[in-house]
């Protein structure tokens, strides 16, 4: 798989092996969101008739299907931003298709949402404009960072007023933010976009990896991502000043392993690095394996929590506990109010009572998706010792994260 997607990634010769069971190989791609890449690899080797897919008529289709989809979104979601333009809203779209122009077939790089970022002062505005579009969208509480926006066509597309959650900024990166004025680039359809400067979307792209990793899963695809930008941009970013936010932060083993394994399978040889961390770049790729794309295999959230309470207690704040437990309260004080301002901020679109019932049957669908009561929500509980003490856990110590 590694093999198949590095060939579609890049462009580069395809060696097939008969023995492989190709069938297991696209549900593999497909769990870590490279499901087009790859199938792009085994299509052109089924044409060339070095091996044969089974149902390969089938899955061609569709895959076509979602390209074309994927397509009718880029162009609809370019109106909307054309009208942000329009009325001077600054914003940044975040990877998606500002990486597909990287890619060797970049139609085949499929997003499952979008993602941009706005000024805080701007967002009501934003979402104005999602609301004429036809978008719909759900309240931001008090301490997330981006309303979800539903569209028929478009999809998801999350309105970020920062690029990390205010807990994540501050206790995991160290208060580090987009630093530099946004810049202009071109899409996969030859449409342009605002997206982050070249330094801030490198920095980006390896604490969103980062977050990923700790929380709910890297992907290859993401690794790909990082290992394409970096090439391609290599001689503008600013790779000391980049290193020593790695450095400070204690992901720069993290980052040379992501490079480490661009050289091993990818032939990206970026940095020179020697093999000294084969073994843990391989337990890397098998914690990319275990946990799908977003966790959707096996769940991260203990481990973030955990990482979690050891950065806070880094920063001194030992009472742990009490501080997730307020946390906890104060955000769910704030998701539950009915008052009518609170309607008017999370539902401009509704009225007052519409808006009432609407919210109760959100918050009453989030507790039974998540099977927990009230005070669950608000009283937490410390991490037990046997997850301290798993695999997982190790591989972050072996990394130096911790």
């Amino acid at each position: 798989m590694m093999h198949l997607l590095g060939c579609a990634s890049l462009g580069s010769t395809l060696n097939c092996d008969i023995t492989s069971d190709y069938d297991v190989i696209l549900e593999k791609a497909r769990e870590q969101g490279i499901f087009h890449l790859v199938f792009a690899s085994l299509k052109l080797l089924h044409k060339k008739g070095e091996i044969k897919l089974d149902n390969y008529e089938k899955i061609n289709s569709q895959v076509m299907i979602s390209c074309n989809r994927n397509a009718c979104k880029i162009a609809a979601f370019n109106e909307v931003i054309k009208e942000f333009e329009n009325r001077k809203i600054s914003y940044a779209v975040l990877k998606g298709d500002t990486l597909s122009t990287l890619y060797k077939f970049p139609a085949m790089r499929i997003s499952g949402d979008i993602d941009i970022l706005v000024d805080e002062d701007r967002e009501s505005d934003v979402l104005k404009i999602m609301s004429e579009f036809g978008f719909s969208y759900s309240p931001r509480s008090k301490s997330a960072n981006h309303t979800e926006c539903r569209h028929p066509v478009i999809g998801l597309v999350e309105v970020h007023i920062s690029l990390y959650y205010d807990f994540m900024t501050s206790v995991w990166f160290n208060g580090h933010r987009a630093e530099e004025n946004f810049r202009k680039v071109k899409l996969s359809d030859d449409n342009e976009c605002f997206t982050l400067s070249i330094n801030d979307g490198y920095v980006y792209l390896i604490l969103h990896a980062v977050k990923h990793f700790l929380s709910n899963g890297l992907t290859l695809k993401q690794i790909m991502d990082i290992v394409l930008y970096t090439a391609n941009y290599f001689k503008d970013i600013d790779f000391v000043n980049a290193d020593k936010l790695f450095t400070k932060l204690k992901y720069k083993k993290f980052v040379d392993c992501l490079y480490y394994i661009g050289q091993k399978y990818w032939g990206i040889n970026l940095f020179n690095i020697d093999n000294h961390l084969d073994i843990v770049c391989e337990e890397i790729l098998s914690d990319c394996e275990n946990s799908g794309a977003f966790g959707i295999k096996k769940s991260m959230g203990d481990f973030y929590e955990l990482y979690n309470e050891i950065k806070l207690k880094e920063k001194g704040s030992i009472d742990f506990v009490r501080h997730m437990t307020k946390w906890r309260r104060d955000n769910l004080k704030d998701y539950l109010s009915l008052t009518k301002r609170s309607m008017n901020e999370k539902y401009p679109h509704l009225g007052v009572w519409r808006a009432r019932i609407t919210h109760l049957k959100n918050v009453l669908h989030k507790m039974i998706k998540q099977r927990k009561k009230i005070h669950q929500f608000v009283k937490y509980k410390p991490i037990a010792d046997e997850i301290k003490g798993t695999e997982r856990m190790k591989l972050i110590k072996d990394l130096d994260m911790i």
